[in-house]
């Protein structure tokens, strides 16, 4: 009985269906997933070559899609103006230049008499003054300025003024004395305390080490104000009411937030929004941006020369339009037959036919504008207009297939937008890659020649090196006994290294020879030495000059000898090549396989050069096709958003930006992840890029605010330094302040100019990084270092795209946190 349950348990299939399914699930799903990672990794190694382009398409992309945005906007609203007007599309086109230029010439006069348009002009002017070295000699007086105060401040210390001053000082009080105290002439008394004044001020500004002409300037500035009345205590009359409720106003102001007395109401200090806008990274972006575009335009009379022209332009427009407004006023025939025109058109926008309305049309439109032309007196000039708008509205009204070409183009904005897009980013690539190689070629060679004459003009600053190194023991005519000694010791020995040349028993071509090569000595002695006092303006000739002197040398004795000990030394040379020969047999192999080397690294970098077109082509294709995609949003970040699950308390994106609603529940939703990477995305490259502009742009204009000589390399050095911030921007002053102190003399000069290189550091840093959540732009720069270091220059793109993975992470972590 027992046998037949147990045979029974084991041929039953009760409670064995469930194990065999779950069995074969778990089997399907291995087979599944490891379909899967078969797939994703043949994928990974199809697209292997294009990853790189593609991810660079989706980095620039995503800076170009704004721009591609605001392009797109703007196309539209154009063809909804052309079609709210009523004007041809042909029309359109060809005034839109001259629709420019008025839009332009308007912006220009209606700034002109406002606040900016007077600071603008008070900066060009300042910079007017200022160009061409005019800043340099400004500081450089205000130094001499200086010294002389310093000196002066010396003076007045010294210990017989201090005597004289006592003196002084007993007298003037002895004379105040004996005055009658109703009747004193109290300007006459402060006007004789003015020494006395002085030499307190000298005294007590000499305490300040360096800074004692500066206290003396300010003191003197703050005693002067207080003798003219500027500045003056409080007087003790009674306060009106007026100034009462001032200064109630005023402690209500102080005491924030506590409740008026009287009233009920709670005083709130009002947030300057307006200052909060000023003191932001693009306002800064925007006033360096205007100050090097003043900067240019004060070095470039033609700049200056344009605008005015639209100046006038705009002001003779508008001068041009009141005289026709009035004199439309004055005939009402031209107001009812232009009134007249625009009905008939009006009535007449729906035709698509060409009929004698046209025709009328026309020559209602003709009378018109005839009109204008009598008042702008260019009777057969208005005609050829005519008569060419005539055939243009013809031409452009009725032809279906001008009228099938626009709307082509309107169904395809996005499409003109992107190629607008990418072909202004490759001109503008490709002129600023010219300019800046003819710009590093200048400025190389003229750090070349900076770094020549630093080193040769013999500047104090070595000799006092000398002396500190020596303790003082060193000269300057020491200096020159040393290198005078060094040539002496230096000419006999090469003298005695000649002669062992020749023959020891032919004294007399030993000696022709010796003299020979001690002229080639001596004049290239006297040229060093004419080197050393050689200036930054030293005549570019000086390499003709050392050949014409090297020929002017006779060296016919010195090549007989070399011929003589080649001819006597034949069997040597001949048994040195017998030996190479054989080195060369005995490694055949060896020179076979460093040829079959180089012959490979010649085809790899044929491939290699194969490689880089096919990724630009990639590259460009994809960065089109994203942009073409692209609608209102980003095309990545809408996938990103379409594979997260959209909760139901989930708002929209506007609404979140706005403040006004934020999810509820404790899910994932794709605001959120969008939000953290865009987020990301804006603290590792939009700020980084946007503090390297800012940089770049201040640079070049401090630099060519003092006129120097190399400009461009530091403003591309600060740029880099600022979006890779390994070392800090203002470090590139170093050229500006070699070539101001050692080259120019200007110390003064120099100490300004590092100064104000440094200065963002106190007002444009704090601004970038206010903007800045989550990360800081040092970790940026870390991250495209360390990512160079480990995937060469394709880590500049991974590295701070891993950084923007893992604030996504983090961000998306945080608000899931807080949300539970």
């Amino acid at each position: 009985m027992e046998n037949s349950q147990l045979l029974n348990r084991l041929t039953s299939m009760q409670g064995q269906d469930s194990a065999l399914h779950f069995a074969f699930y778990n089997a399907l799903l291995f087979v599944l997933t490891g379909i899967c990672i078969a797939g994703l990794y043949a994928i990974y190694k199809i697209m292997y070559m294009f990853l790189t382009p593609l991810l660079w398409a989706t980095l620039v992309g995503t800076i170009l899609f704004p721009a591609k945005r605001r392009c797109n906007v703007w196309l539209e609203g154009w063809f909804s103006e052309l079609d709210k007007n009523d004007t041809p599309f042909l029309v359109g086109l060809l005034l839109l230049p001259y629709q420019c230029l008025v839009k332009l010439s308007d912006l220009m006069i209606s700034h002109a008499f406002k606040l900016e348009g007077a600071v603008v002009f008070a900066i060009y002017l300042v910079l007017k003054i200022l160009d061409g070295g005019n800043f340099v000699w400004v500081i450089g007086f205000f130094a001499s300025l200086y010294n002389h105060i310093d000196s002066f401040i010396l003076f007045y210390t010294q210990k017989w003024v201090l005597a004289f001053t006592v003196v002084y000082f007993a007298s003037f009080i002895g004379w105040i004395y004996v005055q009658d105290k109703k009747t004193i002439n109290k300007k006459l008394a402060r006007l004789f305390s003015v020494p006395v004044w002085i030499f307190a001020l000298c005294w007590l500004s000499s305490f300040c080490g360096p800074l004692k002409s500066l206290v003396f300037i300010s003191a003197s500035l703050l005693l002067g104000l207080i003798a003219a009345g500027v500045v003056a205590p409080e007087s003790s009359k009674p306060a009106t009411p007026k100034e009462t409720q001032c200064k109630e106003n005023l402690f209500l102001i102080i005491l924030a937030d506590e409740e008026v007395p009287g009233t009920g109401k709670v005083y709130t200090e009002p947030q300057n929004n307006s200052v909060a806008r000023a003191l932001s990274g693009d306002s800064y972006i925007q006033i360096i941006f205007g100050l090097c575009v003043i900067m240019f335009a004060a070095r470039h009379d033609v700049v200056t020369l344009v605008v005015i022209l639209i100046g006038i332009f705009g002001a003779s427009r508008r001068i041009v339009y009141f005289i026709f407004k009035l004199y439309l006023r004055s005939t009402e025939a031209s107001t009812l037959l232009m009134v007249e025109f625009f009905l008939r058109s009006s009535q007449r926008r729906e035709s698509t036919s060409i009929d004698a309305g046209i025709a009328d049309e026309y020559i209602n439109f003709a009378k018109f504008l005839s009109v204008l032309g009598e008042i702008l007196v260019l009777p057969k000039l208005s005609c050829f207009f005519l008569s060419s708008f005539y055939y243009i509205y013809i031409f452009d009204r009725y032809y279906s297939k001008i009228l099938q070409l626009r709307r082509s183009i309107c169904s395809s904005i996005d499409v003109l937008s992107s190629i607008f897009v990418m072909s202004f980013l490759a001109l503008t690539f490709i002129f600023l890659t010219v300019f800046a190689a003819v710009q590093l070629h200048n400025e190389t060679s003229h750090l070349i020649d900076l770094g020549s004459n630093v080193l040769s003009s013999q500047p104090e600053w070595l000799l006092m090196s000398a002396k500190n190194y020596t303790e003082g023991t060193l000269s300057h005519h020491e200096i020159n006994d040393y290198v005078n000694q060094a040539y002496t010791k230096g000419r006999e020995l090469l003298a005695d290294n000649v002669r062992k040349l020749v023959d020891p028993g032919d004294v007399e071509r030993a000696d022709l020879l010796e003299k020979q090569v001690m002229q080639l000595v001596d004049e290239l002695y006297r040229m060093w030495e004419e080197r050393g006092a050689s200036t930054i303006n030293a005549s570019s000739g000086s390499t003709n000059e050392l050949m014409k002197r090297l020929k002017s040398a006779d060296f016919a004795a010195f090549k007989e000898e070399l011929v003589n000990v080649l001819k006597q030394n034949v069997e040597t040379i001949l048994n040195i090549l017998r030996s190479i020969w054989t080195v060369v047999v005995l490694n055949i192999s060896l020179i076979a396989s460093f040829l079959f080397s180089v012959a490979g690294i010649v085809l790899g970098f044929g491939l290699n050069i194969v490689n880089f077109f096919i990724e630009t082509i990639v590259f460009l294709t994809a960065v089109y096709y994203l942009l073409v995609s692209s609608k209102d949003r980003w095309l990545p970040l809408k996938w990103i958003s379409d594979a997260v699950p959209t909760s139901p308390n989930d708002a929209p994106l506007e609404a979140m930006a706005t403040g006004q609603r934020e999810p509820t529940n404790s899910s994932f939703s794709s605001s959120d992840i969008t939000a953290a990477i865009e987020n990301a995305i804006s603290g590792v490259f939009v700020l980084s890029t946007k503090m390297a502009v800012f940089y770049g742009l201040y640079t070049y204009f401090v630099h060519s605010l003092f006129d120097l000589n190399v400009v461009f390399l530091p403003s591309i050095l600060a740029t880099v330094f600022a979006a890779i911030p390994v070392m800090a921007p203002y470090t590139v002053s170093v050229v500006g302040v070699i070539e101001l102190f050692f080259v120019r003399g200007e110390t003064a000069a120099a100490i300004v100019f590092f100064l104000l290189s440094a200065a963002p550091l106190c007002f444009a840093d704090p601004a970038f990084y206010r903007e800045l959540k989550g990360s800081h732009p040092y970790v940026t720069g870390l991250s495209i270092v360390g990512g160079i270091y480990w995937l060469g220059l394709q880590g500049a793109i991974f590295g701070p795209m891993m950084l923007c993975s893992m604030l996504v992470l983090f961000n998306v972590y945080a608000k899931f946190t807080k949300r539970a």
